[in-house]
């Protein structure tokens, strides 16, 4: 009982300590931290976990700053989906199929910054570069979009990850995603992808005055958000980012990722493809652990 309550206090110390999350880039080491001792506490005695979700929800009062609202809400959705991994069944992935193994999994969602319902067993991943022309062009037809709201509400979820490619022409793709990056950091999922979007409306030449713009079109601090820049605060998730990516088969841009959850298996598309491509995909992943 001693070991749950310490396990217990320094969650609580964590949330209060994560306050400020919104405003810098230096606390996912702290993040990580807090992620595993709720690991620790899942694992171990699963039934307890509900006084944690308890005492964060006494903390989402009307006067709490929305910065540690965000910080209530990803760590509540984290506890969840844990106590979910715990009690959920084994799932046979499809012969055929590459996986991803169960120890590394939670390393790969953490990575990406995702949309939609947690719950959703698909995970659609595009991998991008701003500017690649194809990129632009599944952005602009909305397709992961389509596919999330229209075609499998409730069943799939979509995450953008950035890869930034090198050489001609991609001269401006490196901070460009570092923007992308630093724009969650500000404010998180929804700003994340309004820059995504905002760049890439601004055609395929994101210098540092056009991401100033869309920071300013979204309401950022466009001041600040170079600064993230400048600091390189972007840099690291924008490395993870592309090295999954890499261990995912991606080998260019638009490079997109089906991944289910429960089993672990994934199907990698190259280029910019019909959406029937996806959804035949999708569909094959999702009744193959029913």
């Amino acid at each position: 009982m001693k070991q749950i309550f310490l396990w217990l206090l320094w969650i609580v110390f964590g949330v209060l300590s994560l306050s400020v999350y919104a405003q810098t880039g230096v606390q996912w080491d702290q993040m990580a931290r807090l992620y595993g001792l709720i690991d620790v506490l899942v694992q171990n005695t699963p039934d307890k976990a509900q006084i944690v979700l308890d005492t964060l929800d006494s903390y989402d009062r009307p006067d709490t700053s929305s910065a540690k609202k965000r910080i209530i809400v990803q760590i509540r959705t984290y506890i969840q989906a844990k106590l979910a991994q715990a009690t959920a069944p084994v799932a046979t992935p499809p012969a055929g199929y590459p996986t991803i193994p169960g120890d590394q999994l939670e390393w790969v969602l953490d990575v990406l910054h995702m949309e939609w319902d947690e719950s959703a067993p698909i995970v659609v991943m595009e991998f991008l570069d701003f500017q690649c022309p194809y990129c632009k062009r599944q952005n602009d037809n909305k397709v992961l979009d389509e596919l999330r709201d229209v075609e499998f509400p409730g069943k799939v979820r979509t995450a953008a990850a950035m890869f930034p490619l090198t050489g001609k022409r991609h001269e401006l793709a490196q901070v460009a995603a570092e923007s992308a990056e630093c724009a969650h950091i500000q404010w998180g999922i929804d700003t994340y992808m309004a820059h995504k979007s905002g760049l890439y409306a601004r055609g395929l030449l994101p210098t540092m005055n056009i991401i100033r713009r869309v920071a300013a079109d979204n309401g950022l601090d466009a001041d600040r958000l170079q600064a993230c820049v400048d600091e390189w605060y972007g840099t690291a998730w924008v490395a993870a980012q592309k090295n999954l990516g890499i261990a995912l088969w991606v080998r260019g841009t638009p490079g997109s990722v089906i991944l289910d959850t429960r089993s672990g298996a994934y199907k990698t598309i190259r280029g910019a493809v019909p959406i029937e491509v996806f959804m035949d995909e999708i569909e094959f992943l999702y009744k193959s652990v029913q």
